[in-house]
């Protein structure tokens, strides 16, 4: 049973790590898009000035990424789009038939935006290729895909977790009164329906909100609205029983108070209550009926105008509340995953792209209104002269309006969409290419829709409900833990009703369910009936609820009914709810029928080894065949799971496919994981994604802001199966140091590192940093351009010194050459910008002036040029692309770390000779202290160590799986059959002394990752240097040279020590130190000379103060309060 994680395997290459954002756009350009422009209220067009015209769409679809230049049409490949800052997009297609005064017109074709392409989608030109395709089109074959390129930027739409809609929900509300509430979502309206108990009324009763209604409404007159006439069936469709009876009292006592008994009644009394808008009072009222059909729980669908679905529906909802008063435990815990979905990036682009299509049509009727009323009242239509009756699509302007609203919807991250009532910020993020790692980490980030700056720890805290859907240890610490969490290798996100709703509900009424029509209020609550809701609305009830189950179990895996429907039953609420909705999370798991796992070795494994060509199994034929299925977090709690095959007793139902695939892709990374401390692995999970190596194939093609790479990126020696699984070790990050353990100088205190500079000699930890510089050539308005100027010619006595230096790099066009070394202010581009861009130098007839603009290097450490780059943008602009190159070894402060979440800087570096050596010659590449350890608890850096001691002897790579990797006892026999200690101690020489080290040290390899965090970049220092304009302080920040404050906490250090000259000092005459003149009489700042409002110049005197509290008392003159200063001798 060992070789079940090849499932694993099979799982990723049918699936790839981020099939659930590729299967949710594909789901949208595929179904949704068809379905909103056949939707009744977006498919024809109609006109309120001419009843015979009309535009009805007949179909769209999308086309091949491309875009127009010079008038043609040109294919477009990712990578061109990156270089080029350009929107990886492909135009809409739709085709319409509209009418043109005597005849209707059929158009093909008709172009109406273009939509953002996520790469990898089938959209995607990369979709369907082979490896070598990939790789000839410029494009990484590991890169996962699954994102946008928006103007050049690569960006992710993350997931959103949502509560859940169209279900009730039983919660106590910020009153702390029991509450069911519903939120509707149906095609054309959201709302959400309420039954609560009225804390304010004397009485217990029920009480129902709602955002139509000014006030709560009492239970009883809304059934009775609805057109259940007698008080006995209001209690039967509730219950009949006791607890139902003394609390539904209350409530008819209530109508009979009122004299409501009729339906007539009841609507009246609702028609007096409906919420008018402001500004609305004049128009008519809305009919109450017409409200009540609409929008009080407006997910009940309601064939041919019959309430009776939703007075079931509602009646559930009143028993659940009362329920729940006797019962606490049936209250829901809103926190559970079973009651959340997560919106992936098809649903929010569909969002979008209604929206803009609504909004289109919206114009387009404008467009006809205004030019039918013309033609109209002109003399043509007099004469029914139909050669001149518009056409519409002719003069139908502006159509870049989609195109615009989706990519900037996409690179701002901010969704506000007013006819959905959507307004979120921050819903895209930039795809971040430290490394490889956060790459395909933050493709799997899910984000939740919670406030961060609630202290609250429910949200928060990790549910059982997340096993084995999301990963336990990969979230950030700080204001969002808790709240951007990560899935699980395995999880899979369902997308839409894709599974056929239409026959599953025809599937389940074969079934044996009865259908709630038929039946009245009491015998859908009869004691052995089980409810059986699908998607939420109820379908009827069944007698034998775990026969239907068994049936359906049996249906879904022969493949008759969707893969993703679950099944799942609630003994609280006497029910079985069916799901086939999409945003639930599922993953595969083993199943087990008669005590032993469909999964058979001996069987299995020579079939997933061949190709699916040779008669091979794919994943897809696992699940046909019954040996695997999915199973999601509502139906988790109906099943027994064994995790491994000898902990499978009778009742056992599945069995995990491997324990490794509960953590997620970045804590793969980790090796023996369950040996840590859990904090630790969770900050190696933040750490892992800032490790410096190769981010992709393509790396030195690209051209990103900032690219950090090792230059001799290695596989690590103690591997999981994750990482192999997600091509880790075709781009790795970081280095296997030998590393010793023991106390060396005292420059290792607090987790610093001793470095070996023999070992950084020979290039260890050694990297590059790339940037990119854009310079663009910025067209003007009148028609000049941004110029590129040949740099000037020194003169013969200065030589190539004077001051022509700083250009000493560029070539005869005016930009630098590549492989060229710059320095701190060295001209990089020489530009030069026209002066006059309104055109008057034309009627002058002078030449145009240009202005020298450089562009320069900014940075104190020296840099190379990588390559120059010339393209044009979009708009045909032309745009340099400079990428310079710096090459830098370690050096004393650069942050290294594990991979156990021990970060730490170099404290020294040591010549090799002083470091200790072994008998045969080994001498470590890093001294690590061993306080590291007690307190930490890493276990697993340990058993690392001595594993990859023991891979190198045995020259393969150790395994440090989660919950399975290399047993301690196995590394130990190899350790001794090397002639090593199985403590992984050695015996070592001082190289220093001479003499032995008194205690063994324990020594080995040890995988370390280099982050981005160096020295050079945050090193900072000044004198004297820039100040603000209006406080004459020095600025702020290392990029704007700024100084190095003393804060108000310092400030109080000084008071405490009484050193006033020092205080003065700092706080003024190193700042902003003034001389203004103030007048002793009147207490105001005069002019040096005389003083304005006492009309003399005797009593002016110089005084030093701050330049901040002058400008502050000049500020307070300003808004007529006076500050005089009082002045005494010295």
């Amino acid at each position: 049973m060992f070789d079940k994680w090849r499932l694993v395997d099979l799982f990723l290459q049918y699936k790839g790590l981020v099939t659930q954002h590729i299967d949710s756009y594909n789901h949208f350009v595929n179904v949704r898009m068809k379905q909103i422009v056949q939707a009744a209220s977006n498919n024809i067009v109609r006109s309120e000035s001419d009843k015979n015209w009309f535009l009805q769409y007949e179909n769209i679809r999308v086309g091949k990424p491309s875009k127009m230049e010079d008038m043609v049409t040109q294919e477009t490949s990712p990578h061109m789009c990156r270089l080029r800052d350009l929107t990886y997009a492909a135009p809409i297609y739709v085709d319409v038939i509209y009418w043109k005064g005597d005849r209707r017109i059929r158009k093909r074709d008709l172009e109406i935006g273009m939509l953002p392409v996520m790469l990898r989608s089938n959209l995607c030109v990369l979709n369907g290729k082979g490896e070598e395709e990939v790789v000839a089109s410029g494009e990484c074959p590991y890169d996962p895909g699954g994102y946008f390129i928006v103007k050049g930027v690569e960006r992710v739409l993350m997931m959103q977790e949502q509560p859940l809609s169209n279900r009730i929900v039983v919660e106590y509300d910020s009153k702390k009164t029991l509450q069911a509430f519903v939120t509707s979502h149906s095609e054309d309206n959201k709302s959400r329906t309420v039954v609560v108990a009225n804390p304010l009324a004397r009485k217990k009763g029920l009480y129902v909100k709602h955002s139509a209604f000014s006030e709560l409404i009492p239970v009883s007159i809304l059934m009775k609205a609805m057109g259940v006439q007698s008080d006995m069936e209001i209690v039967q469709m509730v219950g009949i029983q006791r607890k139902y009876l003394d609390t539904l009292m209350i409530t008819l006592q209530e109508c009979h108070e009122r004299h409501i008994f009729s339906q007539k009644a009841a609507l009246d009394f609702l028609a007096a209550k409906i919420k008018v808008k402001p500004g609305q009072e004049r128009r008519r009222q809305q009919d109450p009926m017409d409200l009540i059909s609409r929008q009080i729980l407006s997910h009940v669908e309601c064939p041919n105008q019959s309430l009776a679905p939703k007075i079931r529906y509602f009646g559930l909802m009143i028993r659940r509340v009362i329920n729940a008063m006797y019962d606490p435990q049936l209250v829901d815990d809103r926190d559970y995953y079973g009651n959340k979905r997560l919106e992936l990036s098809g649903q929010l682009v569909e969002v979008l792209f209604e929206d803009q299509f609504k909004h289109m049509n919206s114009e387009l009727q404008k467009q006809a209104d205004l030019l039918l009323s013309k033609w109209h009242q002109s003399a043509a239509a007099r004469t029914k002269d139909m050669l001149s009756y518009p056409d519409i699509l002719e003069s139908w302007q502006d159509r870049s309006r989609l195109t615009r609203a989706m990519a900037n919807a996409i690179s701002t991250g901010n969704w506000n969409i007013k006819r959905f009532r959507i307004d979120r910020a921050g819903v895209s993020q930039v795809l971040s290419r430290f490394s490889y790692m956060s790459c395909v980490g933050s493709m799997m980030r899910v984000k939740s829709q919670f406030e961060k700056s609630r202290k609250v720890a429910g949200p928060r805290a990790l549910q059982p409900s997340q096993w084995g859907m999301l990963c336990p240890a990969d979230t950030p610490e700080g204001e969002q833990c808790g709240l951007v969490k990560h899935l699980a290798l395995l999880t899979h996100v369902t997308t839409g009703e894709g599974q056929g709703g239409a026959n599953l509900r025809h599937m389940c009424f074969c079934l044996g369910v009865e259908d709630a029509h038929a039946l009245s209020g009491e015998e859908l609550h009869h004691i052995g009936n089980y409810l059986v809701f699908l998607n939420g609305n109820l379908l009827g009830v069944h007698r034998r609820p775990k026969r239907f189950m068994a049936s359906l179990q049996q249906l879904r895996r022969r493949g008759l009914i969707g893969e993703f429907v679950s099944i799942y039953e609630d003994e609280g609420w006497h029910a079985i709810f069916v799901a086939s909705d999409g945003g639930r999370l599922c993953r595969p798991l083993i199943i087990v029928a008669d005590g032993k796992p469909r999964f058979i070795p001996e069987k299995h494994v020579p079939l997933m080894l061949k190709r699916p060509k040779d008669g091979g199994m794919s994943f897809v034929d696992f699940l046909r065949q019954g040996v695997v299925e999915w199973v999601d977090v509502n139906e988790e709690n109906n099943l027994f799971i064994a995790l491994h095959p000898n902990d499978i007793t009778a009742e056992t139902t599945h069995l995990e496919i491997e324990p490794f695939t509960l953590l997620g892709v970045v804590s793969g990374l980790i090796p023996y994981p369950n040996h840590n401390q859990s904090p630790r692995n969770t900050y190696e999970c933040a750490m892992g994604k800032q490790a410096m190596g190769c981010i992709a194939m393509n790396q030195f093609t690209r051209s990103d802001t900032l690219l950090l790479g090792l230059v001799y990126p290695e596989k690590p020696l103690c591997t999981s199966k994750t990482l192999n699984l997600v091509d880790f070790h075709h781009l790795g990050a970081g280095q296997n140091a030998s590393v010793a353990v023991m106390s060396y100088s005292g420059y290792d205190i607090e987790d610093a590192i001793i470095m070996n500079k023999a070992a950084l000699d020979r290039g260890f930890g050694r990297c590059f940093v790339m940037r990119r510089q854009s310079v663009q050539m910025v067209p003007h308005s009148d028609g000049q351009t941004d110029l590129l100027a040949p740099p000037q010619k020194g003169d013969l006595k200065e030589g190539r010194r004077g001051r022509n230096k700083k250009q000493s790099g560029l070539d005869e066009d005016g930009m630098v050459r590549p492989a060229e070394k710059v320095e701190d202010g060295y001209c990089l581009a020489n530009k030069i910008t026209p002066v006059d861009t309104k055109g008057i130098q034309e009627l002058i007839g002078n030449d145009a002036r240009y202005r020298a603009t450089p562009v320069t290097y900014k940075n104190p450490v020296s840099s190379y040029i990588d390559r120059v780059l010339l393209t044009t943008d979009a708009e045909g602009m032309k745009v340099y692309k400079i990428i310079t190159r710096q090459t830098r070894r370690p050096e004393v402060g650069d942050k290294f770390a594990s991979r156990h979440g021990q970060k730490g800087v170099v404290g020294l570096i040591v010549p090799e000779i002083d470091l200790p050596f072994s008998e045969t010659g080994w001498r470590p590449d890093l001294i690590m202290n061993p306080h590291g350890f007690p307190s930490r608890m890493t276990v697993g850096k340990m058993l690392e160590c001595i594993g990859s001691k023991a891979a190198v002897m045995e020259g393969a790579f150790a395994n440090g799986s989660a919950f399975g990797g290399t047993p301690a006892h196995e590394i130990y026999r190899t350790l001794i059959s090397h002639g090593f200690a199985p403590t992984g101690k050695d015996y070592l020489t001082s190289g220093i002394t001479g003499e032995p080290i008194e205690a063994y040290i324990f020594c080995g390899p040890i995988y370390y990752q280099k982050l981005k965090h160096m020295v050079v970049d945050k090193m900072h220092a000044r004198a004297r240097g820039p100040r603000m304009l209006l406080t004459r302080q020095p600025t702020e920040g290392r990029a704007k040279e700024g100084g190095l404050r003393l804060g108000e906490m310092e400030r109080d250090c000084l008071v405490a020590y009484g050193a006033s000259n020092l205080l003065l000092e700092r706080l003024m005459f190193s700042s902003d130190v003034c001389n203004p003149s103030v007048c002793r009489k009147c207490g105001l700042f005069s002019r040096p000379d005389w003083c304005k409002l006492c009309g003399s110049a005797e009593w002016i005197t110089q005084v030093r103060l701050p330049y901040a509290c002058k400008l502050l008392f000049q500020e307070m003159q300003s808004m007529n309060v006076c500050c005089k200063l009082q002045l005494a001798e010295r």
